[in-house]
C-alpha cells in the first residue's frame, strides 16, 4: 500500500474476519483456547449440523464435471436467496479444474450419497480462502460447519497460517474468526470528487478502527488470549455506552450492521437523526450516557419497545440514535 499511497491513490481501511492458526495439532487444540461456554456451543453446533450427513473434501483429480454441475446449482440458489445476480458462469468452474485443480478444495455434505450443500475454497501458499457456498436443503448450522469449521480443520491439516472466509459476517466472531484490518487503493483523478472521498475515508477510518476494537473484545478466546489488533479500553468515554448497547445489539448486531457506517434516516424523540451516524460520533455524546450507568440504560431499553429478541431493525436504530442524542430520555421516571 505505501507504493499506491506515494503515487497519490486513496487508501481505504476496512475489516474482515480471519481465523489464525496458532500451531494447533487438531480442532480440539483450537477449542482449548476458547472459553468453556464457547467450546460447548461449538461442539453442539457441529454435532447437530452433521447429524446423518457425510462430509467429503474434493481436490485435484477428484473433482469432476458432475461435482461442478451440483455446485453450480448451489451457487445459483445462493444468488437467488440474496436477491442478486450470480456473475460467474458454469464454464468458470470447469476452468478452475482445468487450470488450478490442486489449488481448489470443494467441501460437500452428503445425505445418503446425495450432495445437499457445498463450500468452495481456494488453497493459497499460507492461507485458505473461502469463497462460495450453497445448498439444496436447509440444515441448521450446516453453513457454519462447511464454511468455517471445516475450513479450520483443513487449515490445521495442511499447516496453513490462517483462514479468510470472505467479507462481512459478525456471526464469524463467536466461531473463532477475529477482526483483522484490510486495505484497498483507489485512483480518483477528478480533484473535487477526490477531496470528497478523501474526507469520507478519513472519517470512516476512525469508525472502522473503533468497530474493530469493540469486536476484538468480544472474541470467544479465554481471557488473556483474545485475537484482534486491539482491545476496547474500558475507561474510554464511549466504552460504557458501547457495552450497554451490547444487550441491544444481541449476538452480532454491531458486527453485521457495521455501526461506523450506518446509513439511515430515523426519527428519535421527534428530531431528525443524521443520515450517517458512526460509532465514533456517538462517543462524543457518551459523557452524558456514562452518568446514567449501565444498569439504568439496560432497564430503559427493556422498558422500551426495543427488546433484543422482539425488536425490528428500525427499532434498534431508533434506540441507538435516541441514546446517542438524548440518553436521559430513556431513563425511567
Amino acid at each position: 500500500m505505501p507504493l499506491f499511497e506515494a503515487a497519490g491513490w486513496l487508501i481505504r481501511e476496512d475489516s474482515q474476519f480471519h481465523w489464525t492458526n496458532r500451531g494447533y495439532g487438531d480442532f480440539g487444540d483450537f477449542l482449548a483456547d476458547l472459553s468453556s461456554e464457547k467450546r460447548k456451543n461449538i461442539r453442539k453446533e457441529r454435532a447437530r449440523a452433521v447429524a446423518g450427513l457425510e462430509i467429503v473434501h474434493l481436490t485435484g483429480g477428484a473433482l469432476t464435471e458432475a461435482h461442478w454441475d451440483i455446485f453450480w446449482d448451489f451457487y445459483q440458489d445462493t444468488g437467488a436467496r440474496k436477491w442478486g445476480t450470480p456473475y460467474l458462469t458454469r464454464s468458470f468452474f470447469s476452468l478452475l479444474s482445468e487450470t488450478m485443480a490442486d489449488k481448489v478444495l470443494l467441501v460437500l455434505a452428503l445425505r445418503e450419497g446425495r450432495a445437499i450443500a457445498g463450500a468452495l475454497n481456494l488453497i493459497g501458499g499460507d492461507a485458505l480462502y473461502g469463497r462460495y457456498w450453497g445448498c439444496s436443503e436447509d440444515v441448521a448450522n450446516l453453513h457454519f460447519e462447511l464454511c468455517y469449521y471445516q475450513a479450520i480443520d483443513i487449515a490445521i491439516a495442511r499447516g496453513l497460517k490462517r483462514v479468510e472466509a470472505g467479507a462481512q459476517g459478525g456471526h464469524k466472531l463467536a466461531r473463532g474468526y477475529a477482526p483483522e484490518p484490510t486495505w484497498s487503493a483507489h485512483h480518483i483523478p477528478n480533484p473535487g470528487f477526490r477531496r470528497a472521498v478523501a474526507d469520507f475515508l478519513a472519517a470512516e477510518r476512525a469508525g472502522v478502527q473503533q468497530d474493530r476494537q469493540w469486536l476484538a473484545e468480544r472474541t470467544p478466546f479465554r481471557k488473556g488470549e483474545r485475537s484482534g489488533d486491539a482491545h476496547l479500553r474500558r475507561d474510554h468515554p464511549g466504552a460504557r455506552l458501547a457495552l450497554g448497547l451490547g444487550n441491544l445489539a444481541g449476538g452480532h448486531f454491531l458486527g453485521d450492521l457495521r455501526a461506523h457506517r450506518l446509513a439511515f434516516l430515523a426519527t428519535a424523540q421527534g428530531g431528525q437523526v443524521e443520515p450517517f451516524m458512526r460509532f465514533d460520533k456517538i462517543d462524543r455524546h457518551a459523557a452524558r450516557a456514562t452518568a446514567i450507568g449501565d444498569a439504568q440504560i439496560e432497564t430503559a431499553l427493556r422498558r422500551s419497545a426495543c427488546r433484543v429478541r422482539q425488536a425490528t431493525f428500525h427499532q434498534k436504530l431508533r434506540a441507538l440514535a435516541t441514546i446517542a442524542h438524548d440518553p436521559c430520555s430513556l431513563c425511567p421516571g
